[in-house]
């Protein structure tokens, strides 16, 4: 009944977004995870699959956003992952908060495989796509 009232782009992100979050595992529940299982499944370079020239490189917990292989000091963040978003525990999703001294970021995990890495930002539900580099 809600959805006949809600625009046809968000009742397709609230699909999307409530048939992905079911699918995913939760390993931990209100509790904020560095350097967890998800984390070491996207250690890498990965390449935005709209811009061949905008990668983000993951080590360790950093986060490093990078465009034509150059980046500044307020393109690094530090990573933390968590299953809780606005103080409500999320009962099989990921958040991933990148924050620096200027800024914070934060991501729903949507997949991340040791290929693909999926993210929704949260500010304004645009969605992620990276595909990992091989060497």
């Amino acid at each position: 009944v809600m959805l006949n009232f809600m625009t046809p782009i968000f009742r397709t992100l609230f699909i999307l977004f409530v048939s992905l979050a079911t699918n995913m595992s939760a390993q931990t529940k209100g509790k904020i995870v560095v350097l967890g299982s998800n984390l070491k499944a996207i250690q890498g370079v990965w390449t935005h699959s709209q811009d061949g020239l905008a990668t983000v490189q993951i080590i360790k917990d950093s986060w490093i956003f990078k465009h034509g292989n150059k980046s500044s000091l307020n393109d690094h963040y530090k990573i933390t992952i968590r299953d809780t978003v606005f103080g409500k525990s999320l009962n099989s999703s990921k958040i991933l908060k990148l924050t620096n001294t200027g800024d914070t970021l934060e991501y729903e995990i949507l997949t991340a495989t040791p290929t693909i890495l999926s993210l929704m930002y949260l500010r304004n539900g645009r969605l992620h796509l990276y595909n990992k580099l091989t060497k």
